[in-house]
């Protein structure tokens, strides 16, 4: 599925059933934006729309109306909420041209715009919308994972590795296909090497690769950020040896994870002095002894 096609409308409208001209121009919106292959999520009441907004952060574009008095405080509300949860998403009002002026400053503040329904023709508005969610979808693509979902939508063929062919090994055997139902095929057709060139590679660390570590040494504050395989365990294996040399002093907290005790120890050659840890009346190990670091006590 198509990157952008994973976020869905939220339209917070009372009259999508109305028989009046604005109800079938709001339903005429709605057909043409899921004629272009999104999803659109109705919500009748501001109450309804709240909990959507709560539950689901894959709303890409937030429609709502403002045409029906009584309704303006509540509907200022939903839009203080997306805000208030950290979504960035295009929220966009529909209006109409003489209730304009009544929209309080503080909403037109977090507004991205508003549609005119007799002004324009639905299919015009739908486009209009969608390419909004479009532009607020490939502001949230990172660097790796939004170029690994544009390959996959690709439907390329890999003749190199993995064996399993993109899940279709699995599928030919009654187990294989439970498990290959089980994960979903994109966890195989995603299961690529580094031959993929356009992905970029860690080794050599170069193309989308390279540009997700150097988003994430951002992120982190940090000069250079490296992604390691294999889990945590591995990553601490990879500092340590980096730090500690054959022969080294360190100060080692007695019940350390064993990645630790590997990567100090027996690969980093380390000398441990040993930290002895706190044990309440249960015999549970809490942190390091506050003694265990007095100088003379260490030497």
């Amino acid at each position: 599925m198509d990157f952008s096609r994973r976020f869905t409308f939220l339209f917070s409208a009372p009259n999508f059933e109305a028989d009046d001209l604005e109800g079938l121009r709001v339903n005429q919106i709605i057909a043409a934006i899921e004629s272009m292959g999104f999803q659109v999520v109705r919500a009748r009441r501001v109450e309804d729309a709240e909990i959507v907004v709560q539950t689901d952060a894959a709303i890409g574009c937030l429609v709502v109306d403002w045409g029906k008095k009584g309704l303006e405080g509540k509907t200022a509300s939903l839009i203080d909420l997306m805000r208030k949860r950290g979504l960035d998403m295009p929220i966009v009002l529909l209006i109409r041209r003489k209730r304009f002026e009544d929209i309080p400053v503080e909403v037109l503040d977090f507004i991205d715009g508003y549609v005119f329904l007799a002004e324009e023709t639905p299919e015009f508005i739908a486009k209009n919308l969608v390419s909004r969610l479009k532009q607020y979808a490939e502001t949230l693509k990172t660097p790796f994972f939004g170029a690994l979902v544009d390959y996959a939508e690709e439907g390329n063929q890999l003749w190199t590795c993995p064996g399993h062919n993109g899940g279709i090994f699995y599928s030919r055997s009654p187990i294989g296909r439970i498990f290959m139902e089980h994960l979903g095929e994109a966890v195989f057709r995603d299961d690529l090497d580094n031959s993929v060139v356009e992905l970029g590679d860690l080794l050599t660390h170069e193309g989308p690769a390279l540009a997700a570590q150097k988003a994430a040494a951002e992120i982190f504050g940090a000069e250079k950020t490296y992604f390691v395989l294999n889990g945590t365990s591995s990553s601490n294996k990879v500092v340590l040896t980096n730090l500690v040399a054959e022969g080294d002093l360190v100060l080692f907290d007695r019940n350390n994870h064993k990645a630790a005790h590997h990567g100090a120890l027996l690969l980093g050659g380390g000398v441990p002095i040993f930290l002895p840890t706190t044990r309440n009346a249960h015999g549970l190990i809490g942190p390091i002894d506050h003694e265990a670091f007095d100088e003379e006590k260490l030497r």
